[in-house]
């Protein structure tokens, strides 16, 4: 599908079914820099068929569907770039680095990051990272 039918109307649609069914955590795998329009990663994705404005759109679809909930929770993971390191392993909690404020990016290995998806999931109902977004990406060569 295109960015506005997966980013957009699927994240929100996916959201509004974790909300009627209760489902304890929805986790979000979207991208650095939505919120930061002028960026260079921003403008250097969006061109592919909008997609940064699409995800940006879907993670504002999340708020406004969990706002008030109280048996289920979002999780929302800004990846920096989708780069399988050299070395091609897992990289491991020492070398990541979490942030708030879609200020800096990075690269992250897809296996990293399904790691800490996977760990955001198992959550549930607890309170760590409820209703929470941030950004993941490797402590070496973040900018």
């Amino acid at each position: 599908g295109s960015p506005h039918e997966v980013d957009n109307e699927g994240v929100v649609a996916a959201a509004d079914a974790c909300v009627k069914g209760a489902v304890p955590r929805y986790v979000v795998i979207s991208s650095t820099a939505v919120t930061r329009p002028k960026s260079l990663g921003y403008l250097f994705t969006d061109v592919y068929g909008h997609i940064m404005g699409e995800k940006k759109l879907g993670e504002d679809g999340v708020y406004a569907a969990f706002r008030g909930s109280t048996k289920s929770a979002y999780t929302i993971i800004r990846p920096g770039g989708l780069e399988e390191p050299k070395e091609n392993v897992i990289q491991g909690p020492a070398a990541l680095e979490v942030s708030q404020g879609d200020v800096l990016a990075g690269i992250v290995s897809r296996m990293d990051l399904a790691e800490v998806a996977v760990e955001a999931a198992a959550l549930g109902d607890s309170s760590r990272l409820r209703d929470a977004s941030f950004e993941l990406y490797y402590t070496k060569g973040a900018q």
